[in-house]
């Protein structure tokens, strides 16, 4: 075993979402139940990690205007994950991170209206490698 094995390193990855559009003609949703559905949450799901969710009432204030197809979010959030070991079982291919798009009921019930999947890819796994095997970044034994 050796002594990189027990290291847990740090890394920050950064999600961005821009504009968010629903194509209202689009959805086969019954016109009532569309009708009640209020803020729009875009929701990440990354390895095996709890979902980054990204709601638009928290950084984009609709003032009531649930109707709008175009909804901008301009916002995003950070999530810190840690590795542990020379060669993280985490990392195995497929590499890809799920995205949801999901509007909210009053009781906050959501309504999954899209979904994709971004595949991250073997770069980023390398990039994520890479700093595992060959630190540049000193660690607490080398102290």
């Amino acid at each position: 075993m050796s002594s990189l094995d027990n290291i847990e390193r740090l890394f920050l990855l950064e999600i961005l979402v821009d504009n968010v559009y629903i194509s209202r003609s689009e959805l086969a949703l019954n016109p009532r139940i569309l009708s009640s559905l209020k803020q729009t949450v875009v929701r990440f799901q990354f390895l095996n990690y709890p979902p980054l969710e990204i709601c638009e009432e928290d950084f984009a204030p609709s003032k009531g205007k649930y109707d709008e197809e175009e909804i901008s979010f301009k916002s995003g959030k950070s999530c810190l994950f840690a590795l542990r070991g020379q060669r993280p079982a985490a990392l195995s291919p497929p590499f890809n991170m799920d995205v949801i798009v999901c509007r909210l009921f009053e009781n906050n019930k959501s309504c999954t209206i899209g979904r994709t999947c971004i595949k991250l890819g073997e770069c980023f796994a390398t990039i994520i490698t890479c700093c595992i095997v060959c630190p540049t970044s000193p660690t607490y034994e080398n102290y």
